[in-house]
């Protein structure tokens, strides 16, 4: 029974540190649509950030991807919705009401969505990335942004070129241990740092 519960926490901590992150980026996105000039809101479809929202897609349904559609899908995040999903697997859908997709490329060129949420494996996370924000679709990225390095500059370049915004889901600088810690760091009551170790337990499977 403590197993279960202290499971339970954790996934909860976990979803709760996503949407504040997400929430954080949708609030971004709106920001820069409001004070885009009229020719590119026109460009973004005539979007009014401010009362319509933004259509959100996911891309790809495993565990996490599973979690941002069930917060978007519940509608916990201001300004955000569920509005389409991909995956490969046609038994992701199951449970699903909203279009579903087995083609990326399908989904991002729908109209259905005005941003997406890659929860796909690392690999596929900066060629869907460069092909949405190509669609004009603002991006966040699930860790890890990429597995190369130069890959993770390409999709910077693209969102660049673009002018759409980009975020990486680095879900725990919400956390109130790890703001916690960066202030006690930004003051300097450390010290100079010379290095650091992190010592986390989260298991991650062979496949992960």
């Amino acid at each position: 029974m403590a197993e279960n519960k202290h499971k339970t926490t954790i996934e909860i901590n976990a979803q709760d540190n996503a949407s504040r992150v997400v929430k954080q980026a949708f609030d971004q996105i709106a920001d820069s649509a409001a004070k885009a000039s009229a020719k590119t809101k026109q460009e973004l479809s005539g979007l009014d950030a401010a009362t319509k929202g933004f259509n959100d897609g996911i891309m790809g349904l495993g565990n996490i991807g599973r979690l941002h559609a069930g917060y978007l899908g519940k509608g916990e995040i201001r300004r955000a919705s569920l509005a389409a999903v991909f995956d490969v697997n046609p038994a992701c859908f199951e449970s699903m009401t909203v279009p579903t997709f087995t083609k990326s490329e399908d989904m991002l060129k729908s109209g259905l969505v005005d941003a997406v949420i890659i929860a796909t494996p690392h690999y596929f996370h900066p060629p869907i990335a460069a092909e949405a924000m190509r669609a004009g679709l603002h991006v966040i990225s699930e860790k890890p942004m990429a597995v190369q390095v130069s890959a993770a500059d390409e999709m910077i370049r693209v969102a660049k070129e673009t002018g759409v915004v980009f975020a990486v889901m680095f879900n725990q600088r919400t956390s109130p241990m790890v703001q916690g810690a960066r202030k006690i760091v930004a003051e300097g009551r450390l010290g100079p740092l010379y290095r650091t170790l992190l010592v986390e337990g989260w298991f991650r499977s062979q496949a992960y």
